[in-house]
């Protein structure tokens, strides 16, 4: 895989200039299909730099969300993308499309590059207002029918659904947290994920 150029990826070498979320359209409202994207990732992997310039228009905001809730601080969050989309870029040749959707395969490493900067020892306060208040409002369809399907769940499941998805604790972490049984926790969280994705499903396979 070449390397990106420094003028396409900004300032330092590795990245494509960061836009404010306010500049960047949802996937929805592109309405790009999920074969456009797998297009695009086809053609990041053949070092093509204005397909990942559209692949992160495209789905910045999903990246930014999920990232954003993990970690509480839009600053880190937007420091965080440009290590998601390096890593796209990277993996593009990797990709296969039998196995995940573009933006599942993209979201799994937005959540551990985020789950990484998190354990790095990276406080997740959240900061003072400032310019990314209220990106609640702007987040895409796939952050709004996660959100919608975590609320779905029974308040058991869903918290340590949160716990192991947003913080990257395990079976035993959650239990300790909890206070609960290590059967308990694994069995919540096994029938929490069950029901997520079927939840999920019909977004997912719309995007």
């Amino acid at each position: 895989m070449p390397e990106p150029s420094d003028n396409f990826f900004g300032q330092s070498a590795g990245f494509a200039p960061i836009k404010s979320q306010s500049e960047v359209q949802s996937a929805e409202g592109l309405r790009i299909t999920s074969e456009e994207l797998a297009q695009l990732v086809t053609d990041m992997a053949a070092g093509r730099e204005n397909a990942l310039a559209k692949f992160y228009d495209a789905t910045s905001s999903v990246t930014f969300g999920l990232v954003l809730r993990i970690l509480g601080n839009a600053t880190i969050a937007e420091e965080v993308l440009v290590d998601i989309y390096d890593q796209a870029w990277r993996q593009a040749a990797a990709y296969n499309r039998a196995r995940f959707s573009p933006i599942v395969w993209l979201c799994a490493m937005a959540r551990n590059q985020a789950i990484k900067r998190l354990r790095s020892g990276v406080s997740s306060a959240p900061e003072m207002a400032g310019p990314f208040d209220g990106i609640e409002s702007e987040a895409s369809k796939m952050t709004i029918a996660v959100r919608a399907a975590l609320d779905a769940l029974p308040a058991d499941q869903r918290e340590v659904v949160e716990l192991a998805y947003y913080r990257g604790l395990d079976y035993g972490e959650i239990a300790d947290k909890l206070n609960k049984e290590f059967e308990t926790v694994r069995t919540a969280l096994r029938v929490g994920m069950m029901k997520l994705r079927e939840l999920l499903k019909p977004v997912v396979e719309r995007i």
